[in-house]
Protein backbone atom coordinates (compact mmCIF):
# COMPACT_ATOMS: atom_id res chain seq x y z
CA UNK A 1 0.00 0.00 0.00
CA UNK A 2 3.03 2.19 -0.04
CA UNK A 3 2.17 3.59 3.72
CA UNK A 4 2.83 2.92 7.31
CA UNK A 5 0.72 -0.58 8.44
CA UNK A 6 2.71 -0.42 11.96
CA UNK A 7 4.37 1.38 14.34
CA UNK A 8 6.78 0.69 17.30
CA UNK A 9 7.36 2.46 20.26
CA UNK A 10 10.49 2.16 22.61
CA UNK A 11 11.14 4.38 25.42
CA UNK A 12 8.45 6.71 25.03
CA UNK A 13 6.99 7.52 28.82
CA UNK A 14 5.76 3.82 30.61
CA UNK A 15 6.14 2.38 26.81
CA UNK A 16 9.49 0.41 27.40
CA UNK A 17 8.92 -1.09 23.82
CA UNK A 18 5.34 -1.76 22.45
CA UNK A 19 6.21 -4.19 19.44
CA UNK A 20 5.65 -3.57 16.32
CA UNK A 21 1.65 -2.88 16.09
CA UNK A 22 -0.26 -3.30 13.13
CA UNK A 23 -2.27 -0.33 12.41
CA UNK A 24 -5.99 -2.43 11.20
CA UNK A 25 -8.75 -0.47 10.28
CA UNK A 26 -10.47 -0.31 13.97
CA UNK A 27 -8.18 -0.42 16.66
CA UNK A 28 -8.95 -0.54 20.36
CA UNK A 29 -7.06 0.44 23.11
CA UNK A 30 -7.73 -0.43 26.81
CA UNK A 31 -5.95 -0.77 29.88
CA UNK A 32 -5.42 0.39 33.59
CA UNK A 33 -5.00 4.56 34.37
CA UNK A 34 -1.35 5.28 33.34
CA UNK A 35 -0.47 2.10 31.59
CA UNK A 36 0.33 3.91 28.88
CA UNK A 37 -3.04 4.24 26.49
CA UNK A 38 -3.24 7.80 25.75
CA UNK A 39 0.99 7.89 25.52
CA UNK A 40 0.80 5.83 22.74
CA UNK A 41 -2.38 7.41 20.94
CA UNK A 42 -1.07 10.82 21.31
CA UNK A 43 2.08 9.80 19.98
CA UNK A 44 -0.12 10.07 16.23
CA UNK A 45 -0.67 13.88 16.62
CA UNK A 46 2.92 13.90 18.26
CA UNK A 47 4.49 12.33 14.61
CA UNK A 48 1.78 15.07 12.48
CA UNK A 49 2.89 18.39 14.59
CA UNK A 50 6.27 17.52 13.98
CA UNK A 51 6.15 17.35 10.14
CA UNK A 52 3.76 20.68 9.94
CA UNK A 53 5.52 22.75 11.86
CA UNK A 54 9.62 23.95 11.37
CA UNK A 55 11.55 22.44 13.86
CA UNK A 56 15.05 22.52 14.51
CA UNK A 57 14.64 18.06 15.61
CA UNK A 58 13.05 15.51 14.10
CA UNK A 59 10.06 15.69 17.05
CA UNK A 60 8.48 18.30 17.85
CA UNK A 61 7.24 17.77 21.76
CA UNK A 62 5.04 20.36 22.14
CA UNK A 63 2.75 21.86 19.52
CA UNK A 64 -0.64 22.59 18.44
CA UNK A 65 -2.23 19.07 19.30
CA UNK A 66 -0.16 17.85 22.19
CA UNK A 67 2.25 17.95 24.79
CA UNK A 68 4.71 15.94 25.84
CA UNK A 69 7.04 18.56 27.68
CA UNK A 70 10.43 17.73 26.79
CA UNK A 71 12.95 15.26 25.77
CA UNK A 72 13.66 14.56 29.56
CA UNK A 73 9.86 14.21 30.54
CA UNK A 74 9.14 12.22 27.39
CA UNK A 75 11.80 9.34 28.17
CA UNK A 76 11.26 6.28 29.90
CA UNK A 77 12.82 6.27 33.78
CA UNK A 78 14.62 3.09 32.95
CA UNK A 79 15.63 3.91 29.14
CA UNK A 80 19.21 2.65 28.47
CA UNK A 81 20.63 4.13 26.37
CA UNK A 82 18.66 7.20 26.40
CA UNK A 83 16.94 7.48 23.46
CA UNK A 84 13.47 7.14 22.01
CA UNK A 85 12.56 5.00 18.86
CA UNK A 86 9.59 5.19 16.71
CA UNK A 87 9.61 2.60 13.94
CA UNK A 88 7.48 2.39 10.54
CA UNK A 89 6.91 -0.25 8.86
CA UNK A 90 5.59 -0.58 5.58
CA UNK A 91 4.84 -3.45 2.05
CA UNK A 92 5.75 -1.36 -0.57
CA UNK A 93 3.59 -2.03 -3.95
CA UNK A 94 4.98 -0.52 -7.58
CA UNK A 95 7.32 2.17 -6.33
CA UNK A 96 10.07 1.89 -9.55
CA UNK A 97 12.76 4.69 -9.85
CA UNK A 98 14.54 5.02 -13.33
CA UNK A 99 14.78 1.30 -14.32
CA UNK A 100 11.57 1.74 -15.33
CA UNK A 101 10.65 5.07 -17.11
CA UNK A 102 10.73 4.32 -20.73
CA UNK A 103 13.90 3.35 -23.48
CA UNK A 104 15.63 6.44 -22.22
CA UNK A 105 15.63 5.82 -18.17
CA UNK A 106 18.99 6.59 -17.87
CA UNK A 107 18.73 10.28 -19.06
CA UNK A 108 16.26 11.15 -16.38
CA UNK A 109 16.46 11.26 -12.82
CA UNK A 110 13.95 9.83 -10.66
CA UNK A 111 14.44 10.17 -6.64
CA UNK A 112 12.63 7.29 -5.94
CA UNK A 113 14.62 3.81 -6.04
CA UNK A 114 13.27 0.61 -7.65
CA UNK A 115 11.55 -2.21 -5.04
CA UNK A 116 10.26 -5.26 -6.27
CA UNK A 117 6.66 -5.51 -5.19
CA UNK A 118 5.37 -6.88 -1.86
CA UNK A 119 8.97 -5.78 -0.21
CA UNK A 120 9.13 -5.80 3.73
CA UNK A 121 10.51 -2.47 5.19
CA UNK A 122 11.00 -1.03 8.42
CA UNK A 123 12.01 2.93 8.90
CA UNK A 124 13.31 3.50 12.59
CA UNK A 125 14.15 6.85 13.66
CA UNK A 126 16.27 7.12 17.16
CA UNK A 127 16.48 10.45 18.96
CA UNK A 128 17.70 11.72 21.84
CA UNK A 129 19.26 14.93 23.40
CA UNK A 130 22.22 16.60 22.19
CA UNK A 131 25.15 18.34 24.55
CA UNK A 132 23.08 21.33 23.38
CA UNK A 133 19.67 20.25 24.95
CA UNK A 134 18.22 19.93 21.43
CA UNK A 135 16.05 16.48 20.49
CA UNK A 136 18.40 15.43 17.72
CA UNK A 137 18.27 12.20 15.54
CA UNK A 138 20.99 9.92 16.91
CA UNK A 139 20.52 6.66 14.05
CA UNK A 140 18.17 5.61 11.50
CA UNK A 141 18.13 2.07 11.27
CA UNK A 142 16.00 0.91 7.81
CA UNK A 143 15.36 -2.76 6.93
CA UNK A 144 14.66 -4.10 3.98
CA UNK A 145 13.44 -7.67 3.55
CA UNK A 146 16.58 -9.17 5.72
CA UNK A 147 18.42 -6.45 4.97
CA UNK A 148 19.74 -4.00 7.72
CA UNK A 149 21.28 -0.01 7.23
CA UNK A 150 22.07 1.95 10.11
CA UNK A 151 22.89 5.32 10.01
CA UNK A 152 24.91 6.67 12.82
CA UNK A 153 24.73 10.27 13.23
CA UNK A 154 26.85 12.53 15.71
CA UNK A 155 24.74 15.93 17.39
CA UNK A 156 26.61 17.89 15.01
CA UNK A 157 24.57 16.22 12.08
CA UNK A 158 28.14 14.50 10.79
CA UNK A 159 27.30 10.56 10.15
CA UNK A 160 29.54 8.58 12.16
CA UNK A 161 28.63 5.44 10.67
CA UNK A 162 27.09 3.96 7.61
CA UNK A 163 26.24 -0.29 8.18
CA UNK A 164 24.73 -2.63 5.83
CA UNK A 165 24.26 -5.99 7.88
CA UNK A 166 26.88 -5.08 9.88
CA UNK A 167 30.09 -4.22 7.14
CA UNK A 168 30.79 -1.15 8.01
CA UNK A 169 30.68 1.26 4.55
CA UNK A 170 31.80 4.72 5.55
CA UNK A 171 32.86 6.09 9.07
CA UNK A 172 33.28 9.81 9.97
CA UNK A 173 36.69 9.82 7.55
CA UNK A 174 34.16 9.46 4.38
CA UNK A 175 32.37 13.10 5.15
CA UNK A 176 28.92 12.67 5.15
CA UNK A 177 26.36 15.13 7.07
CA UNK A 178 22.76 15.81 7.18
CA UNK A 179 21.36 18.29 4.55
CA UNK A 180 18.11 20.43 5.35
CA UNK A 181 15.96 17.96 3.37
CA UNK A 182 12.75 16.10 5.09
CA UNK A 183 11.30 16.30 8.25
CA UNK A 184 11.63 12.54 10.11
CA UNK A 185 14.58 11.27 7.57
CA UNK A 186 16.29 13.92 6.67
CA UNK A 187 18.81 13.60 3.28
CA UNK A 188 22.47 13.27 3.41
CA UNK A 189 25.67 14.55 1.31
CA UNK A 190 29.14 14.50 0.90
CA UNK A 191 30.95 17.43 0.10
CA UNK A 192 34.17 16.44 -1.62
CA UNK A 193 35.33 18.45 -4.63
CA UNK A 194 37.58 15.75 -6.03
CA UNK A 195 34.32 13.31 -6.22
CA UNK A 196 33.04 15.90 -8.75
CA UNK A 197 36.02 15.40 -10.86
CA UNK A 198 36.05 11.40 -10.24
CA UNK A 199 32.25 10.59 -10.62
CA UNK A 200 30.01 13.58 -10.75
CA UNK A 201 30.21 14.10 -14.14
CA UNK A 202 28.88 11.34 -15.25
CA UNK A 203 25.72 11.77 -13.38
CA UNK A 204 25.07 14.66 -15.96
CA UNK A 205 22.61 12.66 -17.81
CA UNK A 206 20.82 11.56 -14.27
CA UNK A 207 20.00 15.22 -13.93
CA UNK A 208 20.94 14.40 -10.65
CA UNK A 209 22.89 16.38 -7.96
CA UNK A 210 26.87 15.33 -8.10
CA UNK A 211 27.87 14.84 -4.66
CA UNK A 212 24.71 12.38 -3.55
CA UNK A 213 25.62 8.89 -5.24
CA UNK A 214 29.45 8.97 -5.49
CA UNK A 215 30.78 7.36 -3.05
CA UNK A 216 29.35 3.91 -2.74
CA UNK A 217 28.84 3.93 -6.92
CA UNK A 218 32.35 4.28 -7.55
CA UNK A 219 33.11 1.52 -4.66
CA UNK A 220 30.57 -0.53 -6.45
CA UNK A 221 31.90 -0.37 -9.69
CA UNK A 222 35.65 -1.72 -8.28
CA UNK A 223 33.75 -4.51 -6.83
CA UNK A 224 31.76 -5.39 -10.43
CA UNK A 225 34.81 -4.52 -12.64
CA UNK A 226 36.26 -8.30 -12.59
CA UNK A 227 32.76 -10.03 -14.00
CA UNK A 228 32.80 -7.15 -16.99
CA UNK A 229 34.74 -6.96 -19.81
CA UNK A 230 37.40 -4.61 -20.32
CA UNK A 231 35.11 -2.59 -23.10
CA UNK A 232 32.63 -2.28 -20.39
CA UNK A 233 32.30 1.42 -19.64
CA UNK A 234 31.53 3.32 -16.26
CA UNK A 235 28.79 5.04 -17.86
CA UNK A 236 27.44 0.91 -18.69
CA UNK A 237 28.18 0.13 -15.20
CA UNK A 238 25.91 3.22 -13.75
CA UNK A 239 22.99 1.97 -15.76
CA UNK A 240 23.57 -1.64 -14.77
CA UNK A 241 24.03 0.07 -10.58
CA UNK A 242 20.41 2.10 -11.36
CA UNK A 243 18.61 -0.51 -12.85
CA UNK A 244 18.33 -2.94 -10.21
CA UNK A 245 15.16 -3.01 -7.99
CA UNK A 246 15.76 -3.50 -3.96
CA UNK A 247 14.56 -6.99 -2.37
CA UNK A 248 15.08 -10.37 -0.98
CA UNK A 249 18.90 -11.43 -1.85
CA UNK A 250 17.18 -14.02 -4.19
CA UNK A 251 15.08 -11.58 -6.30
CA UNK A 252 18.40 -9.10 -6.12
CA UNK A 253 20.85 -12.26 -7.37
CA UNK A 254 18.13 -13.26 -10.17
CA UNK A 255 18.05 -9.42 -11.58
CA UNK A 256 21.56 -8.82 -11.59
CA UNK A 257 22.45 -12.65 -13.62
CA UNK A 258 19.20 -11.85 -16.03
CA UNK A 259 20.44 -7.71 -16.57
CA UNK A 260 18.86 -7.28 -20.35
CA UNK A 261 21.91 -5.15 -21.28
CA UNK A 262 24.32 -7.32 -19.82
CA UNK A 263 27.44 -8.97 -22.10
CA UNK A 264 27.83 -12.67 -22.36
CA UNK A 265 30.66 -11.86 -20.41
CA UNK A 266 29.17 -10.43 -17.67
CA UNK A 267 26.04 -13.02 -17.71
CA UNK A 268 28.83 -16.02 -17.87
CA UNK A 269 31.18 -14.74 -15.01
CA UNK A 270 27.90 -13.49 -12.64
CA UNK A 271 26.18 -16.78 -12.75
CA UNK A 272 29.10 -18.62 -11.38
CA UNK A 273 29.05 -16.15 -8.40
CA UNK A 274 26.60 -18.43 -5.63
CA UNK A 275 23.51 -16.24 -4.25
CA UNK A 276 24.73 -17.12 -0.60
CA UNK A 277 28.46 -16.14 -1.00
CA UNK A 278 30.22 -13.57 0.63
CA UNK A 279 31.42 -12.15 -2.58
CA UNK A 280 27.48 -11.40 -3.68
CA UNK A 281 27.01 -10.43 0.02
CA UNK A 282 29.42 -7.81 -0.51
CA UNK A 283 28.23 -6.46 -3.93
CA UNK A 284 24.64 -6.50 -2.63
CA UNK A 285 25.55 -4.42 0.04
CA UNK A 286 27.44 -2.18 -1.63
CA UNK A 287 24.01 -1.70 -3.88
CA UNK A 288 22.15 -0.91 -1.00
CA UNK A 289 24.30 1.81 -0.14
CA UNK A 290 24.54 3.21 -3.42
CA UNK A 291 20.13 3.71 -3.03
CA UNK A 292 20.65 4.99 0.48
CA UNK A 293 19.73 8.54 -0.34
CA UNK A 294 16.51 7.55 -2.36
CA UNK A 295 15.88 4.77 0.67
CA UNK A 296 15.58 7.77 2.88
CA UNK A 297 13.64 10.20 0.79
CA UNK A 298 11.13 7.50 0.35
CA UNK A 299 11.17 6.79 3.82
CA UNK A 300 10.64 10.30 4.62
CA UNK A 301 7.93 10.54 2.18
CA UNK A 302 6.25 7.35 3.51
CA UNK A 303 6.13 8.64 7.10
CA UNK A 304 5.10 12.25 6.28
CA UNK A 305 2.52 11.82 4.26
CA UNK A 306 1.15 9.23 6.83
CA UNK A 307 1.54 11.75 9.76
CA UNK A 308 -0.19 14.59 7.24
CA UNK A 309 -3.22 12.84 7.04
CA UNK A 310 -3.58 11.85 10.56
CA UNK A 311 -6.54 13.70 12.45
CA UNK A 312 -6.87 13.64 16.76
CA UNK A 313 -9.90 14.25 18.80
CA UNK A 314 -9.21 15.15 22.60
CA UNK A 315 -10.29 12.99 25.58
CA UNK A 316 -12.08 16.60 26.72
CA UNK A 317 -14.24 17.69 24.10
CA UNK A 318 -15.54 21.69 24.01
CA UNK A 319 -18.58 22.20 26.12
CA UNK A 320 -20.97 23.47 22.78
CA UNK A 321 -22.20 27.09 23.38
CA UNK A 322 -25.78 28.45 22.82
CA UNK A 323 -24.58 30.72 20.02
CA UNK A 324 -21.19 31.15 17.99
CA UNK A 325 -19.92 34.74 16.70
CA UNK A 326 -19.60 34.27 13.38
CA UNK A 327 -16.09 35.07 11.75
CA UNK A 328 -14.96 35.64 8.03
CA UNK A 329 -12.23 33.16 8.76
CA UNK A 330 -11.51 29.43 6.73
CA UNK A 331 -12.11 26.38 8.72
CA UNK A 332 -10.07 23.79 6.94
CA UNK A 333 -10.64 21.41 9.73
CA UNK A 334 -12.24 20.51 12.95
CA UNK A 335 -9.84 21.40 15.54
CA UNK A 336 -9.37 18.31 18.28
CA UNK A 337 -11.06 20.21 20.99
CA UNK A 338 -14.19 20.39 18.54
CA UNK A 339 -14.03 24.56 19.58
CA UNK A 340 -14.38 25.42 15.77
CA UNK A 341 -17.09 22.64 15.24
CA UNK A 342 -20.19 24.75 14.18
CA UNK A 343 -17.69 26.95 11.84
CA UNK A 344 -16.70 23.77 10.21
CA UNK A 345 -20.07 22.96 9.24
CA UNK A 346 -21.22 26.01 8.73
CA UNK A 347 -18.05 26.51 6.27
CA UNK A 348 -19.24 23.61 4.32
CA UNK A 349 -21.60 23.17 1.29
CA UNK A 350 -25.71 23.53 1.45
CA UNK A 351 -25.88 19.91 0.22
CA UNK A 352 -22.69 18.49 2.33
CA UNK A 353 -24.77 19.87 5.47
CA UNK A 354 -27.72 18.17 3.97
CA UNK A 355 -26.12 15.09 3.62
CA UNK A 356 -24.17 15.34 7.13
CA UNK A 357 -27.51 15.20 8.68
CA UNK A 358 -29.20 12.81 7.20
CA UNK A 359 -26.03 10.88 7.92
CA UNK A 360 -25.92 11.33 11.53
CA UNK A 361 -29.86 10.55 11.57
CA UNK A 362 -29.44 6.89 9.73
CA UNK A 363 -26.36 6.62 12.34
CA UNK A 364 -27.35 7.72 15.62
CA UNK A 365 -30.61 8.73 15.41
CA UNK A 366 -30.62 12.48 15.19
CA UNK A 367 -30.29 15.22 12.65
CA UNK A 368 -27.74 18.01 13.21
CA UNK A 369 -28.19 21.48 11.50
CA UNK A 370 -27.00 24.78 11.84
CA UNK A 371 -28.84 28.13 11.90
CA UNK A 372 -27.19 31.09 11.47
CA UNK A 373 -27.83 34.58 11.60
CA UNK A 374 -26.15 37.74 10.84
CA UNK A 375 -23.81 37.55 14.13
CA UNK A 376 -24.25 34.27 14.83
CA UNK A 377 -24.60 30.62 14.83
CA UNK A 378 -26.52 28.17 16.69
CA UNK A 379 -26.11 24.19 16.37
CA UNK A 380 -29.96 22.14 16.52
CA UNK A 381 -30.50 19.01 16.91
CA UNK A 382 -33.76 16.86 15.86
CA UNK A 383 -34.44 13.48 16.91
CA UNK A 384 -36.01 11.10 14.57
CA UNK A 385 -39.64 10.72 15.18
CA UNK A 386 -39.55 13.95 16.27
CA UNK A 387 -40.93 17.70 14.77
CA UNK A 388 -39.12 19.56 17.39
CA UNK A 389 -35.38 20.79 16.96
CA UNK A 390 -33.98 21.88 20.05
CA UNK A 391 -30.65 23.92 20.53
CA UNK A 392 -27.85 21.29 21.50
CA UNK A 393 -27.26 22.89 24.45
CA UNK A 394 -30.79 21.68 25.84
CA UNK A 395 -29.84 18.19 24.92
CA UNK A 396 -27.49 17.11 26.86
CA UNK A 397 -23.66 16.98 27.58
CA UNK A 398 -23.18 14.01 26.04
CA UNK A 399 -23.99 14.84 22.31
CA UNK A 400 -21.99 18.29 22.37
CA UNK A 401 -18.98 15.54 23.16
CA UNK A 402 -19.76 12.85 20.20
CA UNK A 403 -20.74 15.64 17.93
CA UNK A 404 -16.91 16.43 17.19
CA UNK A 405 -16.71 12.51 16.65
CA UNK A 406 -19.00 12.09 14.08
CA UNK A 407 -18.25 15.10 12.24
CA UNK A 408 -14.87 13.98 11.86
CA UNK A 409 -15.46 10.45 10.70
CA UNK A 410 -18.01 11.69 8.11
CA UNK A 411 -15.36 14.37 6.90
CA UNK A 412 -12.71 11.90 6.53
CA UNK A 413 -14.77 9.36 4.23
CA UNK A 414 -15.90 12.20 2.10
CA UNK A 415 -12.70 14.13 1.58
CA UNK A 416 -10.19 13.62 -0.41
CA UNK A 417 -6.18 13.69 0.17
CA UNK A 418 -4.90 16.91 1.21
CA UNK A 419 -1.37 15.84 0.60
CA UNK A 420 -0.01 17.12 -2.63
CA UNK A 421 3.01 13.88 -2.06
CA UNK A 422 3.34 11.83 -5.69
CA UNK A 423 0.25 9.35 -5.43
CA UNK A 424 2.52 6.17 -5.56
CA UNK A 425 2.11 6.89 -1.70
CA UNK A 426 -1.30 6.09 -1.39
CA UNK A 427 -2.91 7.60 1.92
CA UNK A 428 -4.46 6.02 5.25
CA UNK A 429 -6.08 8.29 7.54
CA UNK A 430 -5.82 8.06 11.18
CA UNK A 431 -8.78 9.14 13.52
CA UNK A 432 -7.09 9.16 17.24
CA UNK A 433 -9.45 9.37 19.55
CA UNK A 434 -9.56 9.23 23.38
CA UNK A 435 -12.55 8.04 25.31
CA UNK A 436 -15.19 8.19 22.70
CA UNK A 437 -17.54 7.05 25.49
CA UNK A 438 -17.55 10.37 27.37
CA UNK A 439 -21.01 11.25 28.66
CA UNK A 440 -22.98 8.47 26.24
CA UNK A 441 -25.31 6.07 27.79
CA UNK A 442 -24.11 2.41 26.55
CA UNK A 443 -27.00 2.33 23.99
CA UNK A 444 -25.31 5.23 22.28
CA UNK A 445 -22.03 3.90 23.12
CA UNK A 446 -22.55 0.56 20.65
CA UNK A 447 -24.12 3.04 18.24
CA UNK A 448 -20.91 4.35 17.61
CA UNK A 449 -18.75 1.75 17.38
CA UNK A 450 -21.57 0.93 14.31
CA UNK A 451 -20.89 3.95 12.93
CA UNK A 452 -17.14 3.17 13.07
CA UNK A 453 -17.79 0.37 11.57
CA UNK A 454 -20.07 1.44 8.83
CA UNK A 455 -16.82 4.29 7.86
CA UNK A 456 -14.42 1.47 7.86
CA UNK A 457 -16.50 -0.32 5.44
CA UNK A 458 -17.33 2.77 3.29
CA UNK A 459 -13.64 3.72 2.97
CA UNK A 460 -12.60 0.29 0.92
CA UNK A 461 -14.20 1.06 -2.05
CA UNK A 462 -12.66 4.93 -1.76
CA UNK A 463 -9.68 6.87 -2.72
CA UNK A 464 -8.38 7.44 1.41
CA UNK A 465 -8.52 4.44 3.11
CA UNK A 466 -9.98 4.92 7.00
CA UNK A 467 -8.01 3.72 10.70
CA UNK A 468 -10.21 4.27 13.27
CA UNK A 469 -7.81 4.32 16.60
CA UNK A 470 -9.70 5.06 19.98
CA UNK A 471 -8.76 4.74 23.55
CA UNK A 472 -11.60 3.55 25.91
CA UNK A 473 -12.56 2.30 29.40
CA UNK A 474 -15.72 0.88 27.75
CA UNK A 475 -16.86 -2.47 27.90
CA UNK A 476 -19.88 -1.77 25.92
CA UNK A 477 -17.75 -0.91 22.92
CA UNK A 478 -15.49 -3.78 23.16
CA UNK A 479 -18.43 -6.01 23.32
CA UNK A 480 -20.20 -4.37 20.22
CA UNK A 481 -17.10 -5.30 18.29
CA UNK A 482 -17.73 -9.17 18.81
CA UNK A 483 -21.30 -8.51 17.94
CA UNK A 484 -20.83 -6.94 14.79
CA UNK A 485 -18.57 -9.29 14.06
CA UNK A 486 -21.09 -12.54 14.51
CA UNK A 487 -23.79 -10.77 12.56
CA UNK A 488 -21.31 -9.98 9.48
CA UNK A 489 -21.20 -6.66 9.94
CA UNK A 490 -17.25 -6.40 10.77
CA UNK A 491 -14.52 -8.49 9.09
CA UNK A 492 -12.63 -9.56 12.34
CA UNK A 493 -9.36 -9.16 10.16
CA UNK A 494 -10.33 -5.75 10.58
CA UNK A 495 -10.33 -5.14 14.57
CA UNK A 496 -8.16 -5.94 17.02
CA UNK A 497 -8.30 -4.34 20.25
CA UNK A 498 -4.78 -3.50 21.98
CA UNK A 499 -4.18 -4.87 26.05
CA UNK A 500 -1.91 -1.87 28.09
CA UNK A 501 -1.01 -3.76 30.98
CA UNK A 502 1.25 -2.33 33.86
CA UNK A 503 0.94 -4.62 37.15
CA UNK A 504 2.53 -1.82 39.17
CA UNK A 505 3.89 1.86 39.11
CA UNK A 506 6.86 0.39 38.70
CA UNK A 507 7.24 -1.75 35.83
CA UNK A 508 7.56 -1.75 32.18
CA UNK A 509 4.03 -1.76 30.09
CA UNK A 510 3.34 -4.63 28.15
CA UNK A 511 1.07 -4.66 24.91
CA UNK A 512 -0.95 -7.33 23.92
CA UNK A 513 -2.82 -7.63 20.53
CA UNK A 514 -6.52 -9.38 20.79
CA UNK A 515 -7.93 -10.59 17.80
CA UNK A 516 -11.27 -11.98 17.13
CA UNK A 517 -12.97 -15.29 15.51
CA UNK A 518 -15.02 -15.47 13.34
CA UNK A 519 -17.33 -15.94 16.20
CA UNK A 520 -16.64 -12.89 17.69
CA UNK A 521 -14.53 -14.26 19.93
CA UNK A 522 -11.24 -12.06 21.25
CA UNK A 523 -8.22 -14.68 21.49
CA UNK A 524 -5.45 -13.78 23.98
CA UNK A 525 -7.80 -11.83 26.01
CA UNK A 526 -6.93 -11.51 30.03
CA UNK A 527 -9.69 -13.21 32.20
CA UNK A 528 -11.81 -10.73 34.18
CA UNK A 529 -10.46 -8.00 32.34
CA UNK A 530 -13.25 -5.44 33.07
CA UNK A 531 -14.31 -6.50 36.06
CA UNK A 532 -13.73 -4.56 39.63
CA UNK A 533 -11.21 -7.48 41.34
CA UNK A 534 -9.66 -9.70 38.86
CA UNK A 535 -7.48 -10.79 41.32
Amino acid sequence: MNTVEGLRLVNLRCLRDTGLVQLRPLTFLVGNNSSGKSSFLRALPLLRQSVEARTAGPILWYGNYVDFGNFDETISAAADPREICFEFSSKLHGIQGRSQLGPHYYRTYSPYPSFFDDTEVKFLLAVHLSPEDRTSAKKWTITIVKDVIEVSIESNGAISAIKVNQHVLANQEAGFHLVPEGKIFQGIARDDPNEEKQVGWLYNEFDAEPFRHGFFEKLLIEQLSPYCSKSTTVTSKLKLIASIPLGSREQMWNALRNYPRGTQFWKRHFAAVPVDSTEFDKIRCLFIASKLSSILFCADNIVTTFAREIRYIAPVRATVERYYRTQGLATDEIDPQGKNLAMYLQSLTYLQREEFSKWTEQQIGFSVKVDSTTDHLQLRLQEVGSPQEYNMTDMGFGFSQVLPILAQIWITTLQRSGTSRPRIYNPVRIVAIEQPELHLHPRLQAKVVDLFTAAVNQSKTSEIKLGIIAETHSETMINRLGQLVIQGKLDPADAQVLVFNKPSPESRTNVTVSTFTPKGELLNWPLGFFLADNE
